[in-house]
């Protein structure tokens, strides 16, 4: 059991992340982690209203690791699935709120684009809208930023990854809307998956562990 002392100091304590948030709110710097400067995704501050800094932040802050390497998470999901790193994929990651696509070639992000609209859309709305929004994305990104990167990874088929390619209906439709076989990418794809590929990525030169 807790004692009445403990109980009173996270009381306490719970007020004054109360009243931070309310200073926070007034300054406009709700939601702005304290860490990085960027957003908090909407996902943590439901769970966590007073939270201060992003969970990789926090993870920082505690761990207090001497060496961090930071990957994108579409740059991450093709690492881990083994994509070849000289072949241009296009990563279309659908998750619950946020869609990421996202053309990667020789290890670099080439042009990317979001759109605030997931899986949780398939419960308000048609799968059908969501595949016209994702379609719509890419032909966006194509005209805007018309690489011939885009020829190869289009002909060769996008990279689905995150809750999307878990929905076997979503895969079939949109490689009919994109006129190119969709690849789910449906096994997890840890960290120790990332780095052990990211070892050997042309986009970090020589191998994180150099070999005796």
């Amino acid at each position: 059991m807790i004692c009445r002392s403990c109980r009173g100091q996270r009381f306490e304590q719970a007020l004054k992340e109360i009243d931070a948030v309310f200073a926070r709110l007034q300054q406009g710097t709700y939601g702005i982690c304290q860490g990085c400067g960027r957003s908090i995704p909407v996902e943590r501050l439901e769970i966590l209203p007073y939270a201060r800094c992003t969970i990789a932040v926090g993870v920082l802050q505690v761990l207090r690791p001497r060496t961090v390497l930071a990957l994108d998470s579409v740059m991450a999901i093709a690492l881990g699935t083994g994509a070849d790193p000289f072949r241009p994929p296009l990563v279309i990651d659908v998750g619950f709120h946020l869609t990421e696509v996202a053309l990667l070639a020789d290890g670099e992000i080439m042009t990317a684009r979001r759109e605030a609209m997931g899986t949780r859309a398939l419960e308000d709305s048609s799968r059908a809208d969501l595949v016209t929004a994702i379609t719509a994305l890419v032909t966006t990104m194509m005209r805007d930023d018309p690489l011939p990167q885009f020829v190869d990874a289009l002909d060769r088929g996008p990279l689905l990854a995150g809750g999307g390619a878990l929905r076997p209906e979503l895969v079939s439709q949109l490689s009919a809307q994109q006129h190119a076989p969709v690849q789910p990418a449906t096994q997890p794809h840890t960290a120790a998956d990332a780095l052990r590929s990211a070892q050997h990525h042309p986009s970090l030169g020589p191998p994180l562990h150099p070999t005796p």
